[in-house]
């Protein structure tokens, strides 16, 4: 019972909530890495990304294709806290 009870006041990462994160602007890599800390550090399980209108960088264009989207995701795994 008291490990239920620890799990309850601390669950896992996919037992948290999840932000809808709206991306409706220029994304500028820095930022999105404060917003991912910000996030982790509320103590979020993660988030879910959806670009929106207004977004200035091409959704899945060359600039924000691949490493850059990846690197995002992958930093609210291993984000400091």
């Amino acid at each position: 019972m008291k490990k239920t009870l620890q799990q309850f006041d601390h669950p896992e990462n996919r037992f948290r909530g999840t932000p809808f994160w709206a991306w409706n602007a220029a994304l500028e890599p820095e930022k999105l890495r404060q917003q991912i800390r910000e996030m982790h550090q509320m103590g979020f399980g993660g988030f879910f990304m959806h670009s929106r209108t207004g977004l200035r960088t091409p959704y899945l264009g060359k600039k924000s294709r691949g490493s850059f989207i990846s690197e995002s995701a992958s930093a609210s795994v291993r984000c400091p806290a």
